[in-house]
């Protein structure tokens, strides 16, 4: 093939690619715009709501806001029958004490009032057992003591650390003699009464007379006092630092 024929060849197809692609594309008609209406809608016959309040919490209700009054028992006295059947607890008419016992038959429980005694106004609960059914013989009994009503009297989870203590009669003329501080006796506290035993009958001292009190500590904690010893030391790490509180008072002495 001669390069004349191949000359013209080539121009012809290139004058084919320039006519296609210089073609122009047709357009589709342009519609002619739709105006829309706006929807209609039918009305609805309403009426005004009305706000109705929440009904209460009964966990909001029940929440404390503060401690409540502490109502301490009034002074009384009441005679228990213990004999039918024995050993069951019996309160102590409107006192709030129970006692129980299978060796006494008649009880008699008194409840105190500290302030007509040399004892004064003290944050504790006075009471006074003896047998009321003629015997003079020496039983236990078991008192239980409902201090829900003043188990708010004071801070320190007071009721929780109430406790019975034992207590000489001489405890409500000279409370404050070294023989007539009283005892502690093992004591079982539920977190709304404190229990006990007793003895009471024959002995120097057949009534039994006892203290709803408060001791130092309970099952929920120890309130005594901290030690502020001086000569203490604290520790960090394992390293041993001397007490800074006597460090200090060392530098003071300096400056005096």
């Amino acid at each position: 093939m001669s390069t004349r024929l191949v000359r013209r060849m080539a121009a012809v197809l290139v004058a084919v690619l320039v006519a296609t692609l210089v073609q122009g594309v047709a357009m589709p008609a342009k519609a002619a715009p739709r105006r829309l209406t706006a929807q209609v809608d039918a009305s609805v016959p309403v009426r005004d709501a009305v706000a109705r309040p929440y009904a209460a919490d009964p966990a909001e209700v029940a929440a404390l806001r503060a401690a409540p009054a502490a109502v301490w028992p009034k002074a009384g006295t009441a005679v228990v029958d213990l004999s039918s059947p024995a050993g069951r607890a019996v309160a102590a008419g409107t006192l709030p004490v129970q006692v129980a016992s299978r060796a006494v038959g008649r009880a008699s429980v008194e409840v105190l009032d500290g302030r007509k005694t040399a004892r004064g106004a003290r944050p504790e609960l006075l009471l006074r057992l003896s047998r009321a059914d003629g015997v003079a013989t020496s039983a236990d009994v078991s008192v239980t003591v409902d201090y829900s009503g003043f188990r708010s009297a004071f801070g320190g989870d007071f009721g929780n650390r109430l406790r019975l203590v034992a207590l000489p009669e001489c405890a409500l003329s000279t409370p404050d003699a070294p023989e007539c501080v009283g005892t502690p006796v093992r004591s079982r506290n539920t977190g709304s009464a404190v229990t006990a035993d007793a003895a009471i009958g024959d002995g120097p001292q057949p009534a039994a007379l006892l203290a709803v009190r408060a001791g130092p500590e309970g099952s929920t904690g120890d309130f005594k006092a901290t030690d502020l010893a001086g000569t203490g030391k604290w520790e960090v790490g394992g390293e041993q630092r001397p007490d800074p509180m006597k460090s200090l008072s060392r530098c003071l002495c300096k400056l005096i």
